[in-house]
């Protein structure tokens, strides 16, 4: 996939226009990981805005903790608001999830629902 290029264009990180968002991404998972990491360093770099989904608590888990190690090896701390509001997983149930749930092929045929959580991070 092309985010394993960690293709991160320049952005106006002045602008209020300019935001990441990653539908269901898969940051954590055992398969994909890897291929995330450059990529989430060079966005969490930019200090712009990001909302990332998940399937499920597994896959906010995981992405939770990429998340995070992305911060530290980056050099940033995480913003204390995604902390202290969403708490220790950071992710919230998302109002627009999906209401079907499917097999994850990559977990074992687990049921997962497309968005069902969510995550902000806001501009630091």
């Amino acid at each position: 996939g092309y985010y394993k290029e960690a293709h991160i264009h320049d952005y106006d990180t002045t602008s209020n226009d300019v935001a990441f968002v990653l539908f269901n991404p898969g940051l954590g998972h055992p398969h994909l990981k890897s291929g995330w990491r450059d990529a989430m360093d060079s966005i969490v770099q930019t200090r712009l805005p990001l909302f990332l989904t998940a399937h499920s608590e597994l896959d906010q888990d995981r992405d939770w903790n990429m998340l995070r190690e992305s911060f530290e090896r980056v050099g940033r701390p995480m913003p204390l608001h995604v902390v202290h509001v969403h708490g220790d997983d950071g992710y919230r149930l998302c109002p627009f999830a999906s209401r079907m749930s499917t097999p994850d092929p990559l977990d074992g045929g687990r049921a997962v629902r497309a968005n069902a959580y969510y995550l902000y991070v806001p501009p630091a």
